[in-house]
């Protein structure tokens, strides 16, 4: 299992954090415009444990069906998701939001797996998920009115 995490202070209170990235109609801004991503399901305004969305994207050049299971809620705390059907063998997200002096740090920590036969491909997928996490970062710091704020990164 490889792991991905970033660390990002946002200068907003952890209820206001967690409000944009628990609105999941608001995830297509958050992405690089090369994913092309649609939304096939309705979408409910609040996040709720057994909830699912299904949509389609491009990964690698090529669309991909996926559909994801809201499978923890903690309103203004955490949520996390996991992939039922896409391209990883496994994937799962938990969004963590810790007040900090002056705002909110929000923890993306990623769990995923390939499969086999992508094996020969994980260091482009690292590179890949940074891409799209850093992008989001950048896009959504924004929204707050602030510049940059990685604290930490890992895989």
């Amino acid at each position: 299992m490889s792991v991905y995490r970033l660390e990002t202070f946002y200068p907003a209170p952890p209820a206001e954090v967690y409000a944009l990235f628990s609105n999941i109609e608001r995830v297509s801004e958050c992405l690089p415009p090369f994913f092309s991503f649609e939304f096939l399901s309705a979408t409910d305004a609040q996040l709720y444990p057994g909830q699912l969305f299904d949509y389609r994207l491009r990964l690698f050049g090529g669309p991909f069906s996926w559909r994801t299971l809201i499978d923890e809620v903690h309103p203004g705390v955490s949520f996390s998701d996991r992939q039922l059907i896409g391209p990883f063998r496994c994937f799962r997200h938990r969004h963590e939001f810790q007040p900090g002096e002056g705002g909110t740090w929000m923890v993306d920590h990623v769990d995923y797996q390939l499969p086999v036969f992508l094996g020969w491909a994980a260091a482009l997928v690292s590179r890949w998920l940074r891409l799209i996490f850093l992008h989001r970062q950048r896009v959504t710091l924004g929204m707050f009115g602030a510049g940059t704020g990685v604290a930490g990164e890992a895989n």
